[in-house]
C-alpha cells in the first residue's frame, strides 16, 4: 500500500540558489485582461544583474 507513494528527489544547493534568484528577480504588476474583463497578475522574469554588468 505504501509503495505507491514515492519520495521526491531533493534539489541540490545550486538549483535551490538558482530558483531563489529567479523568484527574487521577478517583476510583477497587474494588467487588464480583455478576455476575462478583469485585472490579472502579470509576471515578468527579471534581468540578471551579473549579465547587466558584463
Amino acid at each position: 500500500m505504501f509503495g505507491i507513494f514515492r519520495r521526491e528527489e531533493r534539489l541540490g544547493t545550486g538549483e535551490v540558489l538558482k530558483r531563489l534568484m529567479q523568484i527574487l528577480s521577478q517583476q510583477e504588476t497587474s494588467k487588464f485582461c480583455a478576455h476575462c474583463d478583469k485585472q490579472v497578475l502579470a509576471l515578468r522574469p527579471g534581468t540578471s544583474r551579473a549579465r547587466q554588468l558584463l
